[in-house]
């Protein structure tokens, strides 16, 4: 949501949130193996707003967590008109504010279930047993996964990975110059704004004015007073990318 926000103070585009792929459409889709289903969202939103914008001379972004699984149809369709950029957040952090959030947990006020895992996984043929906490794990690795691989099969150029924890003014500056955005001197005093407000954020943790609707606080503490079983987990599910995305770390 920031993102979207950021990218829209730009002279020459229009950045949403969310706009076109929905919740309830990626679990079946993912599922059942079938991509397919998710294109049509593309022909009823993303395609008509493109020419919309295009059609005043302006670019077309979406920020969403919810656009990953129709990337490569995407691209096939804009090639190097499309740009990719995989904002990502350190995975102790993430799996703490997605319990808060109600990933995968039944048993929250608003429980959400992104995806399902596949019965021929192993993860899948125990699904039901396997806890909120872990889930969430396997969901941050599922899909930074998928999009990682995804982008070694494109030029370069096309991508960028970000860690959120450094997100900052020069980030931005750098967005603005990869996505070909004009207006970012112009708006630098409102992007600095914006960047120190805590926008969708989890409550209880200062700052209140923008919070997520549907998230409580966190109950999870850091990762110093995790059990050596949710250490376990947290190495199983986060060992493939953690030095891919967190070079320094």
């Amino acid at each position: 949501m920031l993102t979207a926000k950021l990218l829209s103070l730009g002279q020459n585009t229009h950045c949403y949130h969310e706009n076109s792929m929905q919740y309830h459409k990626l679990a079946p889709a993912y599922l059942n193996n079938n991509l397919n289903s998710l294109y049509s969202e593309i022909d009823k939103i993303i395609a008509p707003t493109v020419k919309k914008h295009n059609r005043k001379g302006q670019s077309y972004g979406e920020s969403s967590g919810l656009l990953y699984l129709a990337f490569e149809e995407l691209y096939r369709r804009y090639r190097e008109q499309a740009r990719f950029i995989l904002l990502i957040r350190h995975p102790k952090d993430f799996v703490r504010s997605a319990l808060a959030r109600g990933f995968f947990n039944p048993a929250h006020p608003h429980p959400l279930e992104h995806l399902k895992a596949r019965p021929s996984t192993e993860i899948g043929r125990n699904w039901d047993e396997i806890t909120p906490f872990e889930k969430c794990l396997w969901y941050w690795n599922l899909v930074n996964g998928m999009i990682y691989d995804f982008f070694q099969t494109l030029p370069v150029d096309l991508w960028r990975i970000q860690p959120i924890e450094t997100f900052d003014k020069s980030t931005c500056q750098q967005f603005y110059e990869f996505l070909y955005i004009d207006g970012f001197n112009e708006k630098e005093a409102e992007i600095g704004q914006l960047l120190s407000t805590r926008v969708n954020a989890t409550p209880g943790e200062g700052d209140d004015r923008h919070l997520n609707p549907w998230s409580i606080p966190m109950t999870m503490g850091e990762i110093s007073s995790w059990s050596s079983e949710q250490r376990e987990i947290y190495e199983k599910w986060t060992n493939r990318l953690f030095d891919v995305l967190y070079p320094t770390n």
